[in-house]
């Protein structure tokens, strides 16, 4: 992710183009694997995809029962339970928090991740 989609000012709509991107990777991985006999195969995104999908609307799913983007919809990462940080730490992947006072220019690269267990 360039810079100047992670300034924090800017994030929408820069940033969450790059986060619904690591959620389709995802869901693309999930559903090769499940085409391939990986039937428990399951794949998650990077923060909420009422934020990218939705456009941070209400959510259909939680107030009608219909998800409106069923198929390309995942859970974040993080509300799965996964440790996002700690798990990058021991892949040796750098992860650069962003937040109001960091300064993007100490920071090399943005990142947003989508995760896919295979099983």
């Amino acid at each position: 992710m360039p810079p100047e989609d992670y300034r924090i000012e800017q994030y929408y709509p820069q940033g969450q183009k790059w986060q619904l991107k690591s959620t389709e990777i995802a869901s693309q991985l999930e559903g090769l694997a499940f085409s391939r006999g990986y039937c428990y195969a399951a794949g998650f995104g990077s923060g909420s995809c009422r934020d990218t999908l939705c456009g941070a609307l209400a959510c259909a799913a939680l107030d009608s029962g219909r998800c409106a983007h069923l198929l390309r919809a995942r859970p974040s990462i993080e509300a799965m339970g996964v440790e996002l940080t700690g798990l990058l730490d021991r892949l040796g992947w750098k992860m650069y928090p962003i937040y109001k006072t960091f300064k993007p220019e100490h920071i090399p690269c943005g990142v947003t991740v989508g995760l896919t267990f295979i099983a």
